[in-house]
C-alpha cells in the first residue's frame, strides 16, 4: 500500500474547495481528505493520503477513490448539483424497458410518448431506421392499454418521468468523473 494521492485526486480536491467555498464544508459528510495511511479504499483497499467520497446512504461508512467510484458505478448528481456515491449495496441501478435492463448507451433506445419510458428498439422489434423516424412512440404495452380503451395512468407517466431525470443525475455524474479520470490519465504518465 502506498500513496494514493494522483492528479485526480488533487484536481478533486481543488473542485471540492471551490464546493465549500460556495456551500460550506461537507467534511465528514460526503467526502474527505485523507492523510493517514490506515484509512483505506473500500474497493481497491490502498491506502495513504487522498480524497475519499463516501456512500450518500447516511449510516453506511464505506469511503472510496473517485476513480474507484467511477469504476464501480453508483454515482448521481443530486438536485443541486453535488456528486454522490452509492456502495453497491445501497445502490440500486434505473432499469428501462420491457426486458428491465440497466440503461446502457451502446443499445439505441425509443421514448414511448404515453408512459414516458424507455425501451430498446430491439425489445420493440424496431430496426434502425424504423426507430429514426420516428416522431412519437406509443410501446408495446401502451398500445394494447389504448387498444382497450384505457389510459395510462397518470402515476406511472410521473414516477417513469421522475426516473428520467434520476438517469439524467446519474448519467451526468459519470460523464464528470469519466472526464476526470481522462484528465489524470492526460496528466500522469
Amino acid at each position: 500500500m502506498g500513496d494514493y494521492t494522483t492528479a485526480g485526486d488533487r484536481l478533486w480536491t481543488a473542485v471540492m474547495q471551490n464546493e465549500i467555498a460556495a456551500h460550506g464544508n461537507f467534511q465528514g459528510k460526503k467526502w474527505r481528505t485523507v492523510n493517514k495511511q490506515t484509512v483505506a479504499c473500500d474497493s481497491c483497499k490502498d491506502s495513504g493520503a487522498s480524497v475519499l467520497l463516501r456512500c450518500g446512504h447516511e449510516k453506511c461508512p464505506r469511503e472510496f477513490h473517485i476513480d474507484c467510484a467511477f469504476h464501480q458505478g453508483g454515482l448521481t448528481l443530486d438536485d443541486n448539483g453535488v456528486l454522490n456515491v452509492f456502495c453497491e449495496s445501497h445502490f440500486k441501478a434505473l432499469v428501462f424497458c420491457s426486458c428491465k435492463e440497466p440503461y446502457d448507451d451502446a443499445r439505441p433506445m425509443v421514448f414511448c410518448d404515453e408512459c414516458c419510458d424507455w425501451f430498446h428498439n430491439k425489445c420493440e422489434g424496431l430496426t434502425a431506421n424504423e426507430a429514426a423516424s420516428i416522431d412519437k412512440y406509443t410501446c408495446k404495452n401502451c398500445r394494447e392499454i389504448l387498444r382497450q380503451g384505457r389510459s395510462v395512468s397518470k402515476v406511472i407517466k410521473e414516477k417513469n418521468m421522475a426516473k428520467e431525470n434520476r438517469s439524467v443525475h446519474q448519467q451526468s455524474a459519470t460523464k464528470a468523473v469519466g472526464l476526470l479520470a481522462e484528465l489524470e490519465g492526460g496528466l500522469c504518465p
